[in-house]
């Protein structure tokens, strides 16, 4: 925004200028911005708002948050004064409440809490719940931001079990419809961290950085000891999101990583690797599912009968933009095996898989098998 006149409930995400990532006032400016939020922008000078030559602007129930590359705000010169009135500035790389705007802190409704958006990393910033900056949280002020209440609410789990709940499978138990399942940076081991189960729920599984080599569960499987990572087989909708998190090491006859049955969740820039078993070592998805996979990689996942990556049976899953990289069968599709299946693959990559008998990125058994490929590299 480079303006004049008043703005209001505006969104400001994501971008990148010399002076006010998000916002910059010139020329005596005194714009008012109302109900605006502003989150993610970049500058060296006034990672979100930048002023200059007498530009006052009044920023009214906004919220100014994580900020790139210098402090919140920043001014030429000290003609410019902006004010804020039920603001909230938070998580910006080089400070929040400073400089001129260092004394507004405490009065006129301002605070500096994180104004907990239901999922900033991807994208939505509507608030969660238990929000300050919603209006039940803060009723002397009102909404602050441009998005009301979007989620009931969001729990954090670490690896170590100091999070909101001791393991990832009690945050499901508990978890209502619409809530987040945050997981810290980490690797997470053990019962109640692999093995674990949707139960049919309306909520989303998440890595707290939005980086799923950051953040690791770990199965520790083998054919002695089988565990699997994750299961979809209670009626889960579109509704249930998993994204942003590495499943690693899993081992089971059908489906290590995961297995989809009769559903349709949603998973997002996962990383299935080093799962193995006998058949679909990263997933197996069977009895109607219509699962959709966006940006998921598949590496190093080896069985000893078919579909290394994906085993698909009389199912319909959406696959786009995923990678499926060094997996192996002994006997058909080193990355995926359809049977009577119709999966459409969009935008994906298929590199270095192999089979000794069949297929060695892929293999269709009968006729009624009608994969699709759109833009896909092998």
């Amino acid at each position: 925004v480079y303006a004049y006149g008043p703005v209001s409930d505006g969104v400001f995400v994501d971008n990148v200028a010399t002076y006010g990532g998000g916002f910059q006032g010139y020329g005596n400016a005194q714009v008012t911005l109302t109900r605006c939020t502003f989150s993610g922008n970049a500058a060296p000078n006034g990672s979100s708002v930048y002023v200059r030559n007498n530009s006052s602007p009044t920023f009214t129930n906004c919220i100014v948050s994580y900020g790139q590359g210098s402090a919140s705000f920043a001014r030429y010169a000290e003609d410019c004064n902006p004010t804020l009135v039920c603001s909230d500035v938070y998580g910006h790389e080089y400070g929040d409440w400073v400089a001129m705007i260092s004394d507004d802190l405490g009065i006129n409704g301002n605070i500096w809490q994180d104004p907990l958006f239901c999922d900033r990393a991807g994208g939505d910033f509507t608030l969660r719940g238990d929000s300050p900056c919603a209006v039940a949280n803060n009723p002397g002020c009102g909404q602050i931001g441009a998005m009301p209440v979007g989620c009931t609410g969001s729990y954090l789990v670490r690896p170590d079990g100091s999070g909101d709940f001791a393991t990832i499978q009690e945050a499901i138990d508990a978890a209502v419809a619409g809530e987040t399942n945050v997981l810290a940076d980490g690797t997470f081991t053990g019962p109640g961290n692999r093995d674990l189960s949707f139960l049919g729920k309306a909520i989303t599984i998440r890595s707290q950085a939005g980086d799923a080599d950051a953040c690791v569960i770990s199965c520790q499987g083998s054919p002695s000891a089988p565990h699997r990572g994750i299961d979809f087989v209670s009626g889960e909708t579109a509704a249930s999101v998993l994204e942003d998190v590495t499943i690693q090491g899993a081992w089971m006859n059908t489906g290590a990583g995961g297995r989809i049955s009769a559903g349709s969740p949603i998973l997002r820039r996962v990383v299935f690797r080093d799962c193995d078993g006998v058949d679909g070592g990263g997933l197996a998805i069977s009895g109607g599912a219509t699962p959709s996979l966006d940006g998921c990689v598949f590496e190093g996942c080896d069985v000893t009968d078919a579909a290394g990556a994906i085993y698909v049976s009389a199912s319909w899953p959406q696959i786009r933009d995923c990678t499926f990289r060094s997996n192996t069968a002994t006997w058909g599709g080193g990355a995926v095996y359809h049977q009577a299946a119709a999966p459409n693959y969009l935008d994906c990559v298929f590199e270095n898989n192999a089979s000794a008998h069949w297929g060695g990125a892929v293999h269709n058994r009968y006729i009624d098998s009608g994969v699709h490929f759109f833009d896909c590299v092998f």
